[in-house]
């Protein structure tokens, strides 16, 4: 999993919402030629598949792009996160592995979905949030050892929503 080592200024976020990749998150701007990014991807990598690309030297997170989920649920997590877990505005940086040349980082995981009212919940691990670090509408839930187990997307819109039903196939009881 992603560890935070750090964090730094909240950046320009963009989020669309897609029917064939149904999220995609760009953070701040940057020029791969000055510094690559390297890909950290987790789920099964058949019905479930999210990738956050990262600055390789920075650790600045660029871009999260959500490309298929299987476990989607219609709920509105928010509400099952801590009561008032810490807040920090700003950006998460993560430690990264300088000396691997690799483009991709491949972690198989359980990958998660909830979209509720207004968010949708990506859940990358089991483990509590004990903090957030802000970067409106984007937040990061981190856990105790510092590593980052969910990521929170506020103003999904009624449109947007739609969208996401599709996309990833959301089915209603």
């Amino acid at each position: 999993m992603l560890k935070v080592r750090d964090y730094c200024p909240p950046k320009f976020t963009k989020v669309e919402v897609d029917l064939y990749i149904p999220i995609t998150i760009e953070l701040g701007t940057w020029n791969v030629s000055e510094e690559p990014t390297t890909y950290w991807r987790t789920g099964d990598f058949k019905k479930s598949l999210i990738e956050i690309g990262v600055g390789k030297d920075s650790g600045d997170i660029r871009s999260i792009t959500l490309a298929v989920c299987e476990n989607v649920y219609k709920e509105d997590y928010e509400h099952l996160c801590l009561s008032d877990p810490e807040s920090i505005v700003g950006l998460p940086v993560i430690h990264s592995n300088q000396e691997n040349d690799e483009i991709y980082h491949d972690e198989k995981g359980t990958l998660e979905v909830f979209l509720g009212g207004s968010t949708l919940y990506i859940k990358l691990s089991e483990n509590e949030v004990v903090s957030y670090i802000k970067s409106e509408p984007i937040e990061f839930g981190i856990d105790n050892e510092h590593r980052i187990c969910g990521i929170l997307i506020k103003e999904i819109h009624e449109r947007e929503k739609s969208i996401l039903i599709e996309a990833l196939d959301l089915q209603f009881d």
